[in-house]
């Protein structure tokens, strides 16, 4: 017996402690991420509506900038006309619509419902001057999960007489 150690049960304790120390570090970890993940859904949501308002000023836009006659002409066809070259125009816009380029945004992102909400020319003249500009105003908007985007860019453009 004289060569023999007392053991005094050291490791055991210790191997508790930690263990209640790894477990009070991943509770706290995994409550918070818990508690952020309602949050970080609403932001992302947010950055969906933003995407998909962002692809429907880029296709008006191009729109614009590829078919100005066809814009001028809806605005400055008869009233017994406007109706038909409008909706013609507004057609790519429409996302319920199965092969509008806005259907195709509105699906690649998830969202609910993308769309142009204000698609307008505003004519400026100034007086005494041969200074006739057209701006074009567009509005457009997305909507994913209740979280509703919209932004607007005005388009300044030589007015056609």
């Amino acid at each position: 017996m004289v060569g023999r150690v007392r053991r005094k049960g050291f490791a055991l304790p210790v191997v508790i402690t930690m263990s209640i120390v790894l477990l009070t570090f991943v509770s706290i970890l995994f409550f918070n991420a818990r508690s952020q993940s309602a949050s970080k859904n609403i932001i992302v949501d947010r950055a969906r509506a933003v995407a998909a308002a962002q692809g429907m000023m880029q296709l008006a836009v191009y729109k614009f900038r590829l078919l100005r006659s066809d814009f001028y002409l809806q605005e400055t066809a008869s009233e017994s006309r406007k109706p038909f070259y409008r909706e013609a125009w507004i057609a790519d816009f429409n996302a319920s619509s199965a092969t509008s380029p806005a259907r195709i945004i509105k699906d690649m992102l998830g969202c609910q419902d993308v769309g142009v909400s204000t698609y307008t020319r505003l004519i400026l003249t100034k007086p005494g001057f041969e200074y006739k500009r057209d701006i074009l105003r567009i509005v457009t908007y997305g909507v994913c999960n209740s979280q509703r985007e919209s932004l607007e860019q005005m388009i300044e453009v030589k007015a056609q007489n």
